[in-house]
């Protein structure tokens, strides 16, 4: 007489489980697997998040290139008040990878005044600083480049060119500034400043 065959259903994983395993694949550097892991338990434990998964699910979506989840994760992490200042910092990084300048920016302008000490400070002061003193840069490199073209142009050109290329330069101006208020030191915010004051005066010429 046949016996019936009866089916056991596989016991389902703990959200801590799921986290150590994320734990594992992560010292193995197989980002996706504990991603993917992290993930699991972040949707088991539901409200009752832990924290520092949060953070390692970001790390394994920057990791993958997934920058949009990594984003968001980041913010759930600043939300948990869990490297806070790391992650306020990722956030900015990765909209500076995504090329949302203007965004970026605002995030830097925010993070510098809440976060003034530590690693995460320095990076988020160094890279506001970059993004003012790039909009100065460009500038002068657009003034310049406006100013040259008086090599090929005719004397009675001259006054005109040199009235545009001043506009740029002087358009400059309040980003090097902003760049050294934050950064007041800065070699290469300085040499810029000095560059565009020297520019200005050949166009008063």
């Amino acid at each position: 007489m046949a016996m019936p065959i009866v089916g056991f259903a596989q016991e389902e994983k703990s959200a801590d489980v799921y986290k150590n395993e994320g734990n594992a694949a992560y010292r193995e550097k197989k980002f996706d697997v504990a991603l993917a892991s992290y993930e699991k338990a972040i949707e088991l434990w539901g409200e009752e998040l832990d924290a520092a998964t949060v953070y390692n699910a970001a790390m394994c979506a920057e990791k993958v290139k997934d920058l949009d989840k990594a984003k968001t994760l980041y913010e759930k992490s600043i939300s948990l008040d869990y490297k806070a200042d790391i992650s306020t910092y990722k956030v900015t990084s990765i909209l500076g990878k995504q090329k949302k300048v203007e965004e970026q920016r605002a995030a830097l302008e925010a993070a510098v005044t809440k976060y003034t000490e530590g690693k995460a400070a320095a990076f988020i002061k160094k890279d506001l600083t970059k993004s003012y003193r790039d909009e100065a840069f460009a500038a002068y490199n657009a003034g310049a480049k406006k100013l040259a073209e008086c090599q090929t142009a005719k004397p009675e050109d001259y006054a005109a060119i040199k009235g545009e290329a001043k506009k740029m330069f002087v358009e400059g101006q309040p980003w090097i500034e902003k760049a050294l208020s934050v950064s007041p030191a800065d070699e290469q915010c300085l040499k810029i400043k000095q560059s565009i004051e020297e520019m200005i005066a050949e166009c008063n010429k």
